[in-house]
């Protein structure tokens, strides 16, 4: 469930896009690299150089199978791990459709066909939170049904990886389901960031109130259930908070704010992992979150640069990207691709 980017692609001009060259690490700077609207996109051309084989690592033929190419990236992550290297993972909503979660992008079904943009904010919650939580928050994220999805082969060996090298790898996700934490898919907190957030947790919006910046209200809202639907009655079923008594929101990352605005989301220490990055993996993700343009310019920055992955159904990665030609696609489901990789990294394993 991969609630929201708040800096999602949109147009940019010239200026802005070589800020985000000088300073890529800027949680409020926009998505400037990665437009899905080629309509609206002024992006201009950028000169490409390849970046040369890392060791240990075989560049694919170009014009191999998908399958033969997905198969020698498998292969070559797996080693890289068993070389305890440090490795990122970064996963997205798509991780989580084999646990029954709808993705919010390319299904039928997808919560971002209908007006997540609109409701999807702080200044809408803040408008009227009572509406906000039935016209939005139950109708797409209804906390009734967590107990509902459980863990997939995916969040399993997603587990077991980090299990087995629990110093060199680590997982930031943009999914608030909570089944990073859920027994069988568990990751350890030192391996873990929620840098969307997660369900059962509260904040407040009062300035100067710590569980605006610092804290959070665990606990769950009141509601009244009727043929499967979920509906808050009243603003007193809604968590408060204990400091400041202002009504609170879950504690997830909305549209119109910034991953500095709680530390919960725990930006800094993303930032971190991702500057002492050997290799990136995404798994799962849209590439439509200001993240994933945080990762590729650390991957670039770093010395040596970073090995790149992209575990998806099909090879989603805008042609804007910088480092389209240096990434490594796995072309499949992450739930099939994730245990491949785990058996051949886990010790014993080819």
């Amino acid at each position: 469930m991969d609630v929201k980017s708040p800096q999602e692609d949109r147009s940019y001009s010239k200026q802005e896009e070589e800020k985000s060259l000088t300073n890529p690490i800027n949680p409020k700077m926009g998505n400037h690299e990665d437009d899905l609207s080629s309509a609206t996109s002024t992006s201009r051309k950028r000169k490409r150089n390849r970046v040369p084989p890392r060791r240990g690592m075989r560049r694919s033929s170009r014009t191999a199978p998908t399958s033969e190419r997905s198969n020698d990236a498998i292969l070559d992550l797996s080693q890289i791990l068993k070389q305890q290297k440090n490795v990122v993972f970064i996963t997205g909503a798509g991780l989580s459709v084999a646990s029954g979660i709808p993705p919010f992008r390319g299904a039928s079904d997808a919560v971002w066909e209908q007006s997540l943009h609109e409701w999807g904010t702080r200044e809408k919650f803040e408008e009227n939170p009572l509406l906000w939580y039935n016209t939005f928050w139950l109708k797409h994220f209804d906390e009734g049904k967590a107990h509902l999805y459980k863990p997939n082969a995916g969040h399993e060996a997603l587990a077991k990886i980090c299990k087995a090298y629990n110093a060199t790898a680590k997982v930031i996700t943009q999914n608030i389901d909570g089944l990073h934490r859920h027994s069988t898919g568990k990751i350890e907190d030192d391996q873990l960031i929620e840098i969307h957030g997660f369900h059962g947790a509260f904040k407040c919006y009062t300035d100067d109130c710590p569980y605006s910046t610092s804290k959070l209200f665990y606990g769950s809202l009141e509601v009244k259930r009727n043929k499967g639907h979920s509906k808050v009655t009243s603003a007193q079923n809604i968590p408060h908070c204990p400091e400041c008594k202002a009504v609170m929101c879950p504690n997830c990352l909305l549209f119109d704010e910034d991953y500095d605005d709680h530390e919960s989301y725990q930006f800094e220490r993303a930032q971190e992992w991702l500057k002492q990055a050997n290799a990136i993996v995404f798994v799962g993700t849209s590439f439509a979150v200001h993240l994933t343009n945080v990762a590729f310019e650390f991957a670039r920055n770093n010395k040596p640069a970073a090995g790149i992955f992209n575990i998806n159904v099909i090879d989603n990665l805008p042609a804007t990207k910088a480092f389209k030609l240096q990434t490594s696609q796995i072309i499949g489901k992450a739930e099939q691709i994730l245990p491949q990789i785990s058996l051949g990294a886990l010790p014993g394993g080819p």
